[in-house]
């Protein structure tokens, strides 16, 4: 299994598309922050996007794909500037409907709006990476990919609904979200991807794999340093560079990842959990997922099935 299919294992992703959006001229919609990823398919028509705390706007073109990973307040709107006309609570069930219209008359934007929910939430290693924006421009980089027709399949089934189409929508969103983050990697620079970036180089690279392959094991810097064929020093200072943080704090962070998706799916005691993840004792583990997670391992699962 490679390191990105591992981290995407743990997610524990909960998609929606929450409304599809017949808008005329003029119009604009705010979307205030939330806990949630969102994420806008413009399926018709253009318009414009200005995060919160952004001076700039974005030009949005047709089937252009924007998500805003951690959930921060922005418009959307069909001039560069303009007042905010109504506003869109993404992560409210009420905001569920579909053919919403504005304005009334012929639409002049056709907009797709949805969320993904992650479990780990901000914590989870892949969040740590994703930036404020991803846009990916479908008339340039989507035409010969797989996520081009995603979208047109996703529209399609938003448009007419039919029998089963709401689980179509839903498992086409989930797949959305893993071609979200494939499409960015493709599209940004080494530097810009954090510790995925760091996949990409062969030393940092091979003792991530190696890490990721043995979770369990009693990792130390030397260890992981002679997997990457590096002196301790430079290993630990080449990976905090590229990964921004140092090995064993990844280290910790990725087992914690591990142990809340065990917590979800199996029925382990807090012991066998510790002992899985590769801590000597069950305090130590329990201070580790505390810290990293603000909740004890079995408050954890519980308020888990508590939701579910």
């Amino acid at each position: 299994m490679d390191v990105l299919t591992d981290i995407l294992t743990t997610l524990h992703l909960r998609s929606n598309l929450a409304c599809r959006s017949e808008l005329a001229a003029p119009w604009s919609v705010g979307i205030a922050p939330s806990r949630v990823a969102v994420f806008h398919m413009i399926d018709r028509g253009a318009c414009w996007l200005r995060l919160d705390g952004e001076h700039a706007p974005i030009a949005l073109a047709p089937r252009d794909l924007v998500v805003v990973p951690h959930g921060c307040g922005h418009q959307l709107s069909d001039m560069p500037v303009a007042p905010v006309r109504s506003w869109l609570d993404v992560s409210d069930p009420a905001a569920q409907t579909a053919g919403a219209r504005q304005n009334g008359g012929d639409p002049a934007a056709v907009i797709l709006c949805g969320t993904f929910a992650i479990e780990f939430g901000a914590a989870h290693p892949l969040m740590t990476v994703l930036p404020r924006l991803i846009h990916i421009r479908g008339a340039r980089e989507l035409a010969t990919t797989q996520l081009h027709a995603t979208l047109t399949l996703l529209a399609s089934e938003a448009a007419l609904p039919r029998p089963g189409g709401e689980i179509v929508v839903q498992r086409l969103v989930d797949v959305l979200f893993i071609q979200v983050v494939r499409a960015w990697l493709e599209q940004e620079p080494p530097q810009h991807r954090g510790w995925l970036g760091a996949l990409h180089d062969a030393s940092i690279g091979a003792a991530l794999s190696a890490l990721h392959a043995e979770p369990r094991r009693p990792w130390t810097n030397a260890a992981l340093a002679s997997v990457a064929g590096m002196s301790r020093s430079a290993f630990c200072a080449r990976f905090t560079t590229l990964v921004g943080e140092p090995p064993l704090r990844y280290l910790t962070r990725w087992r914690i990842a591990l142990a809340a998706n065990m917590l979800r799916s199996r029925d382990l005691t807090v012991a066998a959990l510790a002992e899985a993840c590769g801590y000597a004792s069950e305090g130590a583990f329990s201070r580790a997922f505390k810290h990293q997670m603000g909740i004890a391992p079995a408050a954890y699962r519980r308020q888990f099935r508590s939701m579910n």
